[in-house]
């Protein structure tokens, strides 16, 4: 038995058992679902049409029949953030220049991934590749592919091979961009949070979710390429970065070693704003650093119109003497909301009066031209922020207030720990491809950033993705790595009470 998978790009025939959903013979396509809670048919995300039947349906809860043409409903690129501060380094490569010459570094993201081929003799960057990580059908965020890998048997290999499928796949597209042979790289420096780490190496994770939260492994791994499958050099080396956490990993390590917080002599924050939010707080001889649960809401998910950052997502917006005023990625006609749209949506909700402190949309008192972007959906009233495409509900509002107040209330507890006041913070570092598109002003506006701090934070883009750049390039800066390592004190929000008082204040506006 078979269905037809057909795309823009491509058709293509998979066989499938009986039993099997569409969604399950998709995984096995070169088409992949989009999805965000790995087929439990919860985020809505997962849309095809059976065009025999004319019809859109979700993959995960529409059972494969042979014969079915099913097409793709969305299948835009990801917009992925590759760019980052420009800083000085010296050349020390972490392997000699006879095993190629040349090196990748890698950004392992949970949404997306990015990678870097490096001229090991004169640090030169000679091509950049991205793409989506392929782990994103098996659920949003890290819960639910741990939660994966315990309903599925061998779910643990699984992730790991798609993982490694992806990176041979962008080594392989590296070298084809610069006109250079997989052979020639001799080291890979990865960063990545740390459950993402553990399914690289097929490590279960269950560890990390389930308290005390702890890991397998935390420290510097040194790999062959053969032990993991990598069509690299085969004398070459695979340098996974040390982690702090199980909620705090390698990605946010490599992120300070842009920022040299542990050499300034005030303290400076790095906020890392993804389906998680990593915060340090430091200065030189105090390190601090914790996770928040803020959820995937800030890439899109958990957002009834939410979408990741891909062609047709709304990016920006604003109202203006009552009219909206919308940008869309690709400029294309609006298809949902991205995480910096959703900030824009909100903070404009709130500064106009449509939503009050608590985040309940106002009624009575507004005035007829706000009452006419008003509507309802499913009950509940909400904003049209696109008339007749793009809504903004009740729940969505209560999306964004968890996701917010989580991570305010974790800078807040930092910043009681180490006894200081907002104000006492010389910089507020954003790390991130939400941190590097959202607006500043709009993420102080809601209380996301601290409002004293607004002028202060300096936007450094891809920070995991330079970090683990300058690890391959300087042997001192690997070995720095480990340091900061060491130095951080990692504060567990969930065994404080009060960061649960906390949370609940930051929930409001």
């Amino acid at each position: 038995m078979k269905i037809l998978i057909r795309s823009s790009r491509k058709e293509q025939e998979i066989p499938f058992q009986p039993g099997e959903t569409v969604f399950d013979v998709m995984l096995r396509s070169d088409v992949p679902p989009n999805s965000y809670c790995g087929g439990k048919g919860t985020c809505g995300k997962c849309r095809v049409r059976w065009v025999q039947k004319d019809q859109e349906f979700l993959a995960c809860q529409l059972p494969a029949e042979d014969g079915m043409l099913i097409d793709t409903v969305t299948e835009n690129e990801i917009q992925i953030l590759a760019q980052s501060l420009e800083k000085a380094f010296v050349l020390n490569p972490v392997v000699p220049s006879d095993l190629g010459g040349l090196g990748v570094a890698v950004d392992l993201g949970t949404t997306t991934m990015v990678g870097y081929l490096l001229d090991l003799e004169s640090g030169q960057e000679l091509a950049v590749a991205s793409l989506a990580n392929p782990q994103r059908v098996f659920g949003a965020d890290v819960i639910s592919r741990i939660a994966y890998t315990q309903s599925n048997p061998g779910g643990a290999e699984k992730l790991q091979e798609v993982l490694v499928t992806a990176l041979n796949a962008m080594v392989a597209d590296l070298c084809r961009k610069s006109q250079r042979c997989t052979y020639d790289v001799g080291a890979m420096t990865i960063a990545g949070n740390t459950v993402m780490l553990h399914t690289l190496l097929g490590v279960s994770a269950v560890s990390i979710a389930n308290a005390p939260f702890e890991p397998v492994f935390s420290d510097q791994r040194l790999l062959s390429p053969q032990e993991l499958g990598l069509a690299i050099n085969p004398h070459g080396q695979i340098i996974i970065l040390p982690s702090v956490s199980g909620y705090v990993g390698a990605d946010i390590v490599a992120g300070l070693l842009v920022c040299d917080l542990e050499e300034q002599d005030s303290y400076g924050l790095l906020i890392d704003i993804g389906t998680n939010g990593e915060i340090v707080l430091g200065k030189k001889g105090k390190m601090l650093a914790c996770s928040t649960a803020a959820g995937p809401a800030f890439e899109g998910a958990n957002i009834s119109m939410g979408m990741a950052g891909v062609q047709g997502a709304l990016s920006s917006f604003r109202l203006h003497q009552g009219e909206r005023v919308y940008e869309t990625i690709g400029g294309i006609t609006p298809q949902g909301i991205c995480g910096s749209g959703l900030m824009d949506i909100m903070a404009e909700l709130l500064r106009h009066g449509f939503v009050d402190s608590s985040g309940a949309f106002a009624r009575d008192e507004l005035a007829q031209w706000q009452k006419e972007m008003l509507t309802a959906v499913e009950g509940m009233p909400a904003f049209m922020a696109v008339p007749d495409l793009i809504s903004f509900t009740q729940r969505d509002v209560r999306q964004v207030q968890l996701a917010k107040g989580a991570l305010r209330a974790g800078v807040l507890t930092l910043l009681k720990e180490a006894q200081i006041t907002a104000q006492e913070v010389g910089r507020v570092y954003l790390a991130g491809g939400f941190g590097n598109f959202v607006d500043v002003h709009n993420a102080c506006t809601l209380g996301l950033i601290p409002a004293e701090l607004e002028e202060r934070v300096v936007k450094i883009g891809n920070g995991a993705g330079l970090g683990a750049k300058l690890a391959l390039l300087d042997q001192d800066q690997l070995d720095r790595a480990t340091s900061l390592k060491k130095q951080i004190r990692y504060i567990e929000l969930s065994t404080r009470s009060d960061f649960q008082e906390l949370f609940m204040e930051a929930m409001f506006f």
